[in-house]
């Protein structure tokens, strides 16, 4: 009887660190910066991307969208960048998206931004997504 009292506290110590969550590694992140800039038919966003899968990595999709509300509307709109190389080495790069909308005027918006970073060897991807409120200015 005194062998199953102390298996049970072992058994219940076990199931606990067993049922704990392990906490994710994810090394990718996306940044919105607080500022877009208004050109001509689009709003040019920057985003910093952050990650260390590697020298031999690549932006395998990025997107971004701006939403503006204004008194009568809401203007939505969005953009991408073209697969793209990064040096995954940890520290964050400033990439630009051009949003398309002839519609934004300068003021408050959201901005979204997401991102899948990929390397080739061995092959890996990991995915990030930011929502900031941001200006835009002209």
């Amino acid at each position: 009887m005194n062998k199953r009292i102390s298996f049970v506290p072992a058994l219940a110590l076990g199931m606990v660190v067993l049922s704990v969550p392990t906490l994710a590694t994810a090394v990718t992140t996306i940044d919105v910066v607080d500022e877009a800039r208004l050109v001509g038919r689009a709003a040019v966003m920057s985003v910093e991307i952050t990650c260390d899968l590697g020298a031999n990595s690549f932006l395998a999709g990025t997107t971004g969208i701006i939403i503006q509300r204004t008194r009568s509307n809401v203007i939505i709109g969005s953009g991408d960048l073209d697969q793209t190389p990064i040096d995954c080495n940890g520290t964050p790069q400033t990439f630009q998206i051009a949003v398309s909308s002839a519609r934004f005027r300068p003021g408050p918006a959201t901005a979204q931004a997401s991102t899948i970073v990929c390397n080739r060897t061995p092959f890996t991807c990991e995915s990030a997504q930011d929502s900031e409120e941001i200006q835009l200015v002209e």
